[in-house]
């Protein structure tokens, strides 16, 4: 070979061997390689290297490759949580050089196509795989904080009503039935076909718009009726007409008239809020709008001066300002003048915004929106001390938040005993082509009915009176949109007259407090009598004159135990409670009656009932709102009509036909279809009072008037239906029944329209939580200071009061508001029943910030267990910042334990039905029984779950839901109130002015400024 040829060869046989030397290992060179039969080098990406791995070159004999090995060097440092909060550990995965920690929030899921996709933890989707098969997947983390996939797969139902075909959707997993055709009046018509109304004054028209069909309406024109007073407005042919005559308007006693129009009266302009703009249809495709509010929040009276001559005039009653309450003179606590305050009325996702104005005289107030979740919007939930400071008399807050979930809803102040003295209103969101509009033809702004317990005192007055003296908590009357009669009761059977001779004076009648022991079981309120005891009369006076009637002639008592509030006396042999020249407020005791005639007192004889207008021939959607802030279920039923109840707390329900009657608990709000097609009249709609206003207290009840159109409207009822008048048929959501009782159905037993919550169909949930109650005779020293006047030192039983707790714990509020001051609270000094096992709150009284935590989108169960030993009670329960499923209830017996219903639970004897359960945001558990309720905990927050009964929820039976870690919640809005604590080390003066030893120290540091200057 050539010396030319060599000197190449010997260069690269240089090069290489320094290659190889560069990599740390000497390599022979084989003799007879052939260097130009070696393939070209790999093209290995350093972005396709794992952590730790390095690339270098070798031969492999004699030709050059590419290899990787690992640099353990070159591995990533470990890491010990993902998060800043060091709240989510990593997950550890085994590298091919290093071992890793992974912080995945995601899941990988496969296409149909088999393309990769990415779905964050908590994400839902689905996937129809057959025709009658659904598939639901969620991307979730375990224990381990890996992430996975959970799929159920559910049966669809694809057979639909007549009208209806099945479409699929992207927001349900199953096919929808969705509206083919129009129905009316039971017949169905295609679209574009048109029809009269029977009068022939409407012509109707199937068409469809922004994509669903609807029935769109035009009438005949009419000429407008202006001032003619609602009494007067008839029918005639298509056409409204003013019927009044010169003669009657003559007779009516004249009132001052009132200016359509007042300048610069903003008082008068809140009554526009009955034509808001957002008070509109809600049709598909419209745009959200902002809707806003004043309120403004003070003291009021009942009957003011803005009534004029109401109820002697009954047109005066429906004056702006004017309060009729039940013609009994009291104050109330109102939102702009108006009980129940004023309305809103919005459709679903529409803005809203309210500046609640606190005019009150030194007594704060906040509002709570119930029935919404307050996604996003956790600070504006409205409650003290939980999800905002309360609102200072003279200043202003404003509530911002989305009308995210629709249905029939109300607002009420949150703070004291404001709701029962009259600060709440209606809230009704309506949703866009609600399928449940089938089954009426209208559903009317006029048709809300707002149910409250009504007493002749402030309730602050009523709640001093019950918790540290002899008074009641027994409501005495009803009202239905804030009026009502009031009716006095006697008893049925005629009682002996004493002869006038021996009668005495009503100045002379006067009360005897009358010490009988008591049972072990009672009645709430009312400490139990022994089992021979004689029914007992209640006599109720009102606040005003009240003039005596004929038929009340004093009767004489032959035994003194036979009645209650007809005492014997050493003077004359009979004292009395009655005292007609003012009001008496009932004790403990006074609190039974018997069956009953009633009379209306002379004050409320001319306040007119609340009206509701239908036309024969048409179905109407009610939707009812129970407000009451006591312990009085409300039963409803209407004369000679049958309802169909179609949602509860503003969830759809599977229809309940053909009831004869339902009840409502505090805070429980029900929609229910009224068919109008019995003959033209008036029917009167009963509202009876049960629990506390029974027979055995007030026999509380109240009616309204269900108008035809054409039907008399000055009709002077002679007598009254007797409050122990027993609705026929059957009833839904019945007082402490349990499920399979004749023509009874519980709340548990309806059934849900809306999607199942998959997690919630497993056998298990995440956490159980046993909330148990009952009334303790403990030492509460907010009303029996030991040693003092402690519980067992009272002489007079109706002087005892029973402290009602959870798990025998009483709430006590932080001294920071849960969710503003959750980076500042201690969350050491939160209680529950497992961190206070050391201390006998069994038999003490314990008091603290009662909460439980639960992780963020875990699934709960509740099972809440009303003991029922000391009183025959009933409890309604609200919880706030979700809904939950009631998928059990039952009421064991008279009384039971923890323990019992444990035991029960563990032997698989607790009831549960998981599909199809039924939505609620309140619910109520049966005396000496239990309820069970799931949800899942998906709204970051602290959310407050408590009796929807004021005077316990006051004192502390109520306990609060710590949902996700603190970082998991959203921060407060700019600028949010703050409110805590004043207590600075004793000596130091509040001003900021500095201490002793502070203002030394300033003295110093002068007199050293005043040398060293020139």
């Amino acid at each position: 070979m050539s010396q030319q040829v060599l000197q190449p060869f010997a260069l690269a046989t240089a090069i290489i061997v320094a290659l190889m030397v560069g990599t740390g290992r000497s390599q022979s060179l084989v003799p007879d390689c052939d260097i130009s039969k070696c393939p070209p080098l790999s093209n290995i990406s350093e972005a396709s290297l794992e952590p730790g791995q390095r690339i270098r070159r070798e031969l492999d004999p004699c030709c050059e490759v590419l290899r990787l090995y690992c640099d353990a060097s070159a591995c990533p440092p470990a890491i010990e949580f993902c998060d800043a909060e060091r709240t989510i550990r990593p997950r550890t995965v085994l590298g091919r050089c290093c071992t890793l920690q992974r912080c995945d929030n995601f899941c990988e899921a496969y296409t149909n196509g088999g393309d990769v996709t990415v779905r964050a933890v908590g994400e839902r989707w689905f996937n129809m795989v057959n025709a009658t098969t659904c598939v639901n997947y969620e991307c979730l983390r375990n224990e381990a904080n890996e992430t996975f996939i959970n799929s159920i797969g559910i049966e669809c139902n694809t057979i639909c009503p007549e009208g209806f075909e099945a479409q699929l959707s992207d927001n349900h997993c199953c096919p929808q039935c969705v509206q083919a055709r129009c129905k009316f009046d039971e017949r169905f018509y295609r679209e574009g076909e048109s029809w009269e109304s029977p009068d022939g004054c409407v012509v109707y028209r199937c068409a469809k718009e922004d994509g669903f069909l609807a029935i769109s309406s035009s009438r005949k024109q009419c000429p407008v009726v202006d001032s003619c007073p609602v009494q007067d407005l008839i029918d005639s042919g298509c056409c409204r007409v003013c019927n009044r005559t010169d003669s009657r308007a003559a007779s009516m006693p004249a009132s001052p008239t009132v200016e359509e129009n007042v300048q610069g009266v903003d008082f008068f302009d809140e009554q526009s809020y009955r034509d808001h703009p957002c008070r509109r249809e809600c049709t598909l495709g419209r745009r959200p709008e902002t809707c806003y509010y004043r309120f403004r929040l003070e003291w009021y009276r009942t009957l003011s001066k803005a009534c004029y001559n109401c109820p002697q005039n009954g047109t005066d009653c429906d004056r702006p300002h004017c309060i009729a309450g039940d013609g009994v003179r009291r104050n109330v606590a109102v939102v702009n003048r108006m009980m129940p305050g004023p309305a809103i009325e919005v459709c679903e996702n529409d803005i809203i915004v309210v500046d609640v104005e606190n005019h009150l005289m030194g007594e704060s107030t906040t509002i709570h929106w119930h029935g919404l979740h307050q996604r996003r919007t956790p600070y504006m939930d409205g409650v003290p001390h939980v999800s905002q400071c309360p609102i200072s008399p003279g200043t202003t807050f404003r509530y911002t938040f989305r009308a995210d979930n629709p249905g029939t809803h109300f607002w009420h102040s949150h703070t004291g005993m404001q709701r029962g003295d009259g600060a709440f209103g209606a809230l009704i969101i309506r949703r866009d082509n609600d399928i449940q509009q089938l089954l009426y033809d209208e559903d009317l702004s006029e048709h809300v009915i707002t149910l409250q317990d009504w007493g002749h005192e402030q309730g602050v007055s009523l709640f001093a009176a019950h918790h540290h003296s002899t008074g009641d908590n027994k409501p005495p009357n009803l009202l239905i949109n804030g009026r009502g009669k009031y009716f006095q009761r006697f008893a049925k059977l005629p009682i002996p007259v004493l002869p006038a001779s021996t009668a005495p004076s009503l100045s002379e009648i006067e009360e005897v407090e009358d010490d009988r022991p008591t049972t072990a079981r009672q009645v709430e309120g009312e400490e139990s009598s022994q089992g021979t005891e004689a029914p007992t009369m209640e006599t109720d006076v009102v606040q005003t004159e009240v003039e005596p009637e004929p038929t009340t002639s004093l009767p004489t008592v032959s035994d003194v135990d036979e009645v209650e509030l007809l005492q014997a006396s050493s003077v004359n042999g009979l004292k009395s409670v009655l005292r007609p020249q003012n009001v008496r407020h009932r004790t403990k005791r006074q609190s039974r009656t018997v069956n009953f005639n009633a009379v209306i007192v002379p004050e409320s004889r001319h306040i007119p009932l609340k009206v509701f207008h239908v036309n024969k021939g048409r179905r109407y959607r009610f939707r009812l709102i129970n407000a009451e802030f006591l312990n009085c279920p409300v039963e409803l039923s209407v004369e000679n009509h049958n309802l169909t109840v179609i949602a509860s707390d503003g969830f759809g329900i599977q229809p309940v036909e053909d009831l004869g009657s339902f009840v409502s608990y505090a805070g429980e709000r029900f929609d229910f279809v009224l068919k109008a097609n019995q003959p033209v009249g008036n029917y009167l709609m009963r509202f009876r009072g049960l629990m506390d206003c029974d027979e055995r207290f007030t026999s509380a009840y109240q009616f309204a008037v269900l108008r035809y159109r054409g039907a008399p409207e000055d009709v002077e009822y002679e007598s009254w239906p007797p409050y122990d008048y027993e609705a026929p048929g059957r009833q839904l959501n019945s007082l402490n029944r349990g499920p399979g009782a004749e023509d009874v159905i519980t709340i548990a037993e309806t059934s849900s329209l809306d999607q199942e919550d998959l997690l919630l169909l497993r056998n298990e949930t995440d956490y159980k939580f046993y909330v148990y109650y009952d009334f303790y005779g403990k030492d509460n020293p907010h009303f029996h200071v030991p040693n003092l006047y402690g519980f067992g030192q009272v002489i007079n039983n109706t002087n005892r009061l029973y402290t009602p707790q959870l798990n025998h714990i009483s709430m006590r509020m932080p001294p920071i508001p849960f969710l503003p001051g959750k980076d500042l609270l201690d969350e050491s000094q939160f209680c529950n029943e497992t961190t206070v096992r050391d201390r006998n709150c069994r038999s003490e009284f314990c008091e603290c910030s009662h909460v439980i935590q639960i992780p963020l989108h875990a699934t709960v169960e509740m099972v809440m267990i009303d003991e029922g030993f000391t009183f025959d009670a009933n409890h309604p329960f609200h919880l706030h910042g979700h809904a939950f499923r009631v998928v059990g209830m039952d009421r064991v017996s008279r009384n039971t334990t923890v323990e019992d219903i444990r035991a029960m639970d563990e032997a698989g004897l607790l009831r549960r039905r998981l599909k199809r359960a039924p939505l609620k945001d309140t619910v109520t558990i049966p005396d000496g029984g239990y309820t069970i309720i799931r949800f899942i905990a998906n709204n970051p927050g602290y959310w407050l779950f408590h009796c929807h009964i004021e005077f316990h929820a006051e004192i502390g039976m109520s306990l609060v839901l710590k949902v996700g870690d603190r970082s998991e919640m959203l921060p407060a809005p700019a600028n949010f109130p703050t409110c805590y604590d004043f207590k600075p080390e004793l000596g130091q003066l509040g001003s900021g002015a500095p201490t002793h030893r502070g203002f030394l120290i300033l003295l110093l540091l002068g007199a050293l400024l005043t040398h060293a200057l020139p």
